[in-house]
């Protein structure tokens, strides 16, 4: 490399970080206080969860009822200016759950938007399970 594609990439490099780092900064600040929120009242609910992936501003979170009936909630960045939170959905005798997923440039990401992402994939998953095993959703008023 000559001297200006090593200036360059260095400051390629220091955005990436700073990116990176904000990434992680939600991820620790907002939204593992929140999933732990999550986590107690779905444990009192019967749903057991964990975090099968954990890298620098990546996270995986899955709430499950068992080895095969669960719903895998993950967070990571795209790029440098947005990140994606994501849904997939295991539940036996239900057909195919599509995918759900949301994103928002990393600046504007709060707890709320994350918050609502998790409440809706988690509706999505007590509805699924309840077409699966009683046949129909469980409808509730608000």
């Amino acid at each position: 490399m000559n001297t200006w594609q090593e200036r360059f990439a260095k400051k390629m490099a220091r955005v990436r970080d700073s990116a990176n780092d904000r990434c992680e900064q939600f991820v620790q600040d907002i939204l593992e206080p929140m999933i732990a929120e999550f986590s107690d009242f779905a444990g009192s609910q019967g749903l057991k969860s964990a975090t099968p992936m954990c890298d620098s501003g990546v996270r995986t979170f899955r709430f499950g009822m068992g080895e095969n009936m669960y719903v895998l909630i993950s967070f990571r960045p795209d790029g440098l200016e947005e990140c994606e939170m994501s849904a997939e959905f295991s539940v036996p005798r239900h057909e195919r759950i599509k995918p759900m997923s949301i994103r928002t440039e990393t600046m504007t990401a709060d707890r709320k938007w994350a918050e609502t992402f998790v409440e809706t994939a988690l509706d999505t998953f007590a509805d699924a399970v309840s077409e699966a095993f009683d046949g129909a959703p469980v409808l509730v008023e608000a």
